[in-house]
């Protein structure tokens, strides 16, 4: 599995550990250049079940500088199962999957 340094071609890295977890884990994300940023939690059917990381225009700013950044994903309230972190970064997107233990 590759670490947070492993940028895609769009300069976006994505990882979570530990995984699998239980009721707690840390995404970190890797950006070369600043960018607006959404990180959302999904269940397997598609639907969003957390929002790690808004997008601007809402509550607070989803600009994020460029380098690392970690978001707590705090799944204590979710059922056990696999679930999709996906996270958009300007034009670019990163997915990975997770597995929530009980």
């Amino acid at each position: 599995e590759p670490g947070p340094e492993a940028e895609g071609p769009e300069g976006l890295g994505l990882e979570v550990r530990p995984n699998p977890f239980r009721g707690e884990a840390q995404v970190t994300l890797s950006l070369s250049r600043p960018a607006e940023v959404e990180a959302a939690l999904y269940d397997v059917l598609g639907r969003r079940v957390a929002l790690l990381a808004p997008r601007t225009g809402s509550s607070t700013s989803g600009r994020f500088p460029a380098g690392h950044h970690e978001l707590p994903l705090d799944a204590g309230r979710l059922p056990a199962g696999v679930y999709v972190v996906r996270v958009t970064a300007g034009g670019a997107v990163a997915t990975t999957t997770v597995t929530l233990l009980r």
